[in-house]
């Protein structure tokens, strides 16, 4: 950690130590919120894009048009002239596993489908390559879909999703990634 710079995409699992973990690394902070719960930065030829998008531990994660998040990362994309653009955020955009069915906003819509309308959308719009993803505990990569290929790295040091229900449930997943210098 001392020489390898880390970034974070926050999700369902870090719920209960939300502050203590946000205490716990300096993020970048240029997002309409200016806090580190979502940012993006450029890195070579590259812009990276880290998004918030559990909607179940705090209302600023939403990324539905309208929200301030949707309006940041429009913004965000439409300005980047870099020609890579790489999205990371913690909830699945597309899934085979056990959480192509969540609903965590109740209203009868799977999560993926309101991701591909909003995040997806936006993505595609500007021209995003890649799309990483954690929560599932397993590894999926899928076949380009609108331009975009998206992996799914949610191991997090944890037993794979089939395992088990139990493990499944109290594991961890998050959608990490490292800069490492030549």
């Amino acid at each position: 950690f001392r020489s390898v710079p880390y970034f974070f995409s926050l999700g369902n699992h870090d719920e209960f130590g939300w502050a203590d973990y946000l205490a716990s690394f300096y993020l970048p902070t240029n997002n309409v919120l200016n806090n580190e719960t979502f940012y993006s930065f450029d890195h070579g030829d590259a812009h990276f894009v880290v998004l918030a998008t559990d909607t179940a531990v705090c209302a600023c994660q939403r990324y539905a048009p309208g929200t301030p998040q949707y309006a940041w990362l429009e913004a965000d994309l439409k300005a980047t002239r870099q020609p890579w653009k790489f999205l990371f955020f913690h909830h699945v955009i597309r899934s085979s596993s056990i959480h192509t069915y969540d609903d965590y906003l109740f209203d009868g819509t799977y999560d993926k489908y309101q991701i591909q309308a909003s995040i997806g959308l936006l993505a595609e719009r500007y021209g995003a390559q890649m799309i990483f993803n954690g929560h599932d505990h397993d590894f999926e990569r899928f076949a380009p879909f609108r331009g975009m290929t998206s992996v799914i790295s949610g191991g997090g040091g944890r037993s794979e999703e089939h395992t088990s229900e139990l493990q499944s449930r109290f594991g961890i997943s998050y959608a990490v990634f490292c800069l490492k210098k030549k």
